[in-house]
């Protein structure tokens, strides 16, 4: 029929499913509070990079939005263990897993490897106030081993145990 219009191709676009192309759909879905989508796509990021640490930390971090604690510590955990010690910031993020688990023992334990392992690090501040926190729910101070960037902020710490319990020489001398 020559009345019929000549076909046109369809136009493809090629379409590269990587696991870049999941992270910004998950990054995308988190902008919108689409945890559920957010974690697939992670998921789906994670297939395509297992060995991309900070891949699994997003997921991690999507599950302790949604509050699955237990499973984004396993995930943490998995991180430090076998992809990247270096990534200390994880015993920070487990911490406050274990904190919101009302497991202030294993928070404590994760406050002190994150401060023993990065004396540098990032939420340094943020560590002072989960300590405190941890004071109080344990009813007693933080244990500690040899935070060398934290040395006088323990000190002090320990002369404000001594003041309370009304050891004021003890606590002027520190």
């Amino acid at each position: 029929n020559k009345s019929a219009k000549p076909r046109q191709r369809p136009k493809v676009i090629p379409l590269q499913m990587d696991a870049n192309f999941f992270y910004e759909r998950a990054v995308r879905s988190l902008d919108r509070f689409h945890y559920e989508k957010a974690l697939k796509y992670f998921r789906r990021a994670v297939e395509f990079e297992p060995d991309n640490p900070v891949n699994h930390c997003n997921m991690a971090g999507i599950l302790s939005e949604m509050g699955q604690y237990g499973e984004s510590n396993k995930i943490l955990q998995h991180i430090v263990d076998r992809l990247e010690p270096r990534m200390t910031e994880c015993y920070f993020y487990m911490a406050n897993n274990y904190a919101n688990m009302e497991d202030y023992v294993s928070a404590e334990r994760a406050i002190v490897q994150y401060l023993e392992n990065d004396p540098h690090g990032y939420y340094l501040e943020e560590c002072e106030e989960m300590m405190e926190l941890l004071r109080q729910a344990l009813g007693r101070p933080v244990t500690v081993g040899s935070i060398k960037s934290r040395e006088i902020w323990f000190e002090h710490d320990r002369a404000r145990t001594l003041l309370e319990e009304g050891r004021f020489a003890e606590a002027a001398r520190v």
